[in-house]
């Protein structure tokens, strides 16, 4: 007898519109799906199943290549591949066999190393030897040598070591033997050895103020020196010692600057200015001794800042016990005999100098008429007892003066000349004369010829002199920069020369 299910029965179920409902779909479609999940889970079972097993093979066979990659080493007692020294790969190479290699290759290039040092024909050799570099060469090298042994040798476990001689193969270790030990005391006294060879101390600039000269203020100029910079020499010495690269160094001095420059002398001191008047040829030999005199109380006198200086002070009274002789002079306006005659000439050419200069004037007076050796309103009268010339150095540094007479194409002159301290703003000075009114000539004087030196009878007459006119003159002081240019124009005297009056000898004896 058939089942149900062969005969096509079906057990009745609700009512269905169309195929049939969804439930009674999944009714049957139930026991189909539970058949095809069984199937799918048998081959992914043994799918996992052979993928652990190939995992543990793989695992199995690196394990056996990293024991095997170390072992192999390991047994053999060589280094590991990567492991260079001083450029060499010591692979499959015993230690021993590495040291011997090594040492013999360093020992050859310290035997050729050396550093040759030349100046001006010497040479200094700094080599190994001098150095003491081959005495612990030997340690040096077994130091890298255990150092580079020990590498892939050293680990916590198998794999940490793996990893490290994986490493090597892209990034090598590189060990050096250079750094021996070395005695640089040797490179210290070759240097001192070239300094010594080498050093030229430096000359400063000096000065001779010699008056005799036209300039005298003499300026020897600085001459540099020179050294060797040891510091830096010594720095690219030890360079090439530690790098063991052999070479040639020429030794270049360097220079070395005096502390005293001539353009520092200068600075301090030279001729600002001079001045000069000409001495008559009518002068006699007192006159001009006295005038040579006058300058020599000057000559090589160094003024200090601030000093004021009297021209009586420094002549001293006009006497023979002080050398003056007697020769003419201005005296009240006229010509006598006296002695020291020519003196106000030394003091009219200082004047000229020191206004030049631009020194402070604190006393000058002129003269009663005037001379012959300067232009109105720059003469300067002294006297021993009413008049002097005095002036202050107000420079705010040294100045030092020069005087005495010259002679040039056959003339002499009276010579001053200052030296000091160039003016900050370059200024120089000069004198402008103007004379504003001329005064006529008097009447005539007579004077009776007591002395029958010029005339005897009531009815002679001798003319000593035919007068002259007087004079007032203002004078300036001009200022002018370095291109020539007025700055200033100051009004500084107001001098009044004196008008003479012809003067006439007659007689006084009657004739016979």
């Amino acid at each position: 007898m058939s089942s149900y299910r062969q005969q096509g029965y079906r057990p009745p179920g609700p009512p269905q519109q169309g195929r049939g409902s969804a439930n009674a779909r999944a009714v049957q479609a139930r026991p189909q799906t539970r058949k095809k999940q069984k199937r799918r889970g048998r081959p992914f079972r043994m799918f996992l199943l052979l993928v652990l097993f190939a995992m543990v093979a793989t695992m199995g066979v690196m394990g056996y290549m990293m024991y095997e990659e170390i072992g192999q080493v390991e047994r053999a007692g060589t280094f590991y591949r990567g492991v260079h020294v001083d450029g060499v790969e010591l692979y499959n190479v015993t230690p021993e066999a590495a040291y011997q290699y090594l040492y013999d290759q360093a020992l050859r290039e310290l035997s050729t190393f050396s550093i040759t040092l030349a100046f001006e024909g010497r040479q200094w050799v700094i080599d190994a030897g001098m150095l003491g570099m081959e005495q612990s060469l030997d340690g040096r090298v077994k130091d890298e040598i255990n150092k580079a042994f020990l590498v892939g040798r050293e680990g916590s476990s198998l794999i940490e070591r793996y990893q490290t001689i994986s490493a090597l193969k892209t990034e090598p270790y590189m060990g050096y033997t250079s750094g021996v030990d070395k005695n640089m005391l040797p490179i210290d006294t070759v240097l001192a050895e070239i300094q010594q060879a080498a050093y030229i101390a430096p000359k400063d600039a000096t000065r001779s103020f010699d008056t005799t000269r036209n300039d005298a203020n003499l300026i020897y100029a600085d001459e540099d020196g020179r050294e060797v910079n040891t510091t830096a020499l010594k720095a690219q010495i030890v360079d090439m010692v530690n790098t063991m690269q052999s070479g040639y160094i020429a030794v270049e001095p360097v220079p070395i600057k005096a502390m005293v420059t001539r353009a520092m002398l200068e600075g301090e001191m030279t001729m600002i200015t001079e001045a000069y008047t000409l001495i008559n040829k009518t002068s006699t030999a007192d006159r001009t001794a006295n005038v040579e005199l006058g300058c020599s109380k000057f000559d090589g006198m160094v003024i200090k800042p601030g000093e004021t200086v009297s021209f009586n002070k420094v002549t001293g009274r006009r006497t023979e016990k002080n050398g003056y002789r007697g020769a003419l002079e201005i005296a009240n306006g006229e010509y006598s005999w006296g002695v020291g005659g020519g003196i106000c000439q030394v003091s009219t050419t200082l004047y000229n100098a020191v206004i030049k200069a631009g020194l402070q004037i604190v006393e000058r007076t002129n003269h009663a008429i005037p001379v012959n050796y300067a232009v109105m309103g720059s003469d300067a009268t002294v006297s021993d007892d009413r008049h002097d010339f005095r002036f202050k150095n107000n420079t705010g540094a040294p100045i030092r003066i020069a005087a005495r007479v010259v002679s040039s194409g056959g003339q002499k002159h009276c010579l001053f000349q200052i030296y000091g301290r160039p003016d900050p703003n370059g200024y120089s000075y000069s004198l402008k004369h103007e004379t504003v009114e001329v005064i006529p000539i008097p009447s005539p004087t007579r004077i009776p010829d007591k002395k029958v030196e010029h005339v005897r009878y009531l009815d002679e007459t001798y003319e000593a002199s035919k007068g002259q006119e007087g004079y007032v003159v203002r004078t300036y002081l001009i200022t002018k920069d370095v291109a020539g240019n007025v700055v200033d124009t100051k009004e500084i005297t107001l001098d009044t020369y004196r008008a003479m009056p012809p003067r006439i000898y007659v007689g006084v004896e009657r004739r016979p």
